[in-house]
């Protein structure tokens, strides 16, 4: 062998000297963990045993199987979740709503006694000018009126009554003067047809 390797050799040899002696002294100053772990070991040991010992009955383990393949069926098949929203109104919104209403009763109310009284006031205003007029049959007239309705509390229903009547009346005799003028357009038209018949057998 060369002198070389050999010399490469020794020097390895002594470097891996070096670190086995820097490893022991490392050793020298780590804590001694073997209690602990026999410690570990016999509760390990323990624990083992105990699982090993445990032991269910027919019955329980037949309830657990039973229950297990239930829970399995219902995790296959969740049940569906429904959100349902209700709104629930506060008393003060029905209060509210109470209130407009009334308001808008009233307000409708209030319209309609407007109108009646600008009607009132109108044949108010109508009868009074008519008495104003220098006519005296005019005014023997609206004299003999007023005692008429003091005397008969009935007249405004004999006059509505009367009122009917002649609209009445008036339907009549315009359905009348309709036909009439059909009446005629028919003898128009018959008359025409005549001559033409006439014409034709000439």
């Amino acid at each position: 062998m060369s002198e070389a390797l050999l010399s490469s050799m020794i020097d390895k040899l002594d470097a891996n000297e070096r670190k086995m002696d820097e490893l022991i002294e490392r050793l020298k100053h780590t804590p001694d963990y073997t209690t602990a772990l026999d410690q570990i070991e016999n509760k390990v040991g323990a624990v083992f045993n105990a699982v090993q010992n445990f032991s269910l009955d027919k019955k329980g383990m037949e309830e657990l199987s039973q229950k297990l393949s239930t829970n399995i069926e219902l995790m296959k098949r969740p049940g569906r979740q429904e959100i349902v929203h209700h709104h629930h109104a506060t008393k003060t919104i029905w209060i509210a709503a109470a209130l407009f209403l009334t308001v808008c009763l009233e307000a409708v109310a209030l319209y309609v006694t407007i109108n009646n009284l600008y009607a009132y006031k109108a044949n108010d205003t109508k009868y009074r000018y008519l008495k104003l007029q220098d006519n005296s049959a005019l005014n023997k007239l609206l004299t003999f009126t007023d005692s008429l309705y003091q005397i008969n509390g009935t007249m405004r229903d004999s006059v509505i009554r009367r009122e009917e009547q002649n609209q009445r009346n008036l339907e009549i005799l315009r359905r009348a003067i309709q036909l009439e003028k059909e009446a005629k357009e028919l003898k128009k038209k018959a008359n025409v047809k005549d001559n033409q018949v006439e014409k034709s057998d000439r």
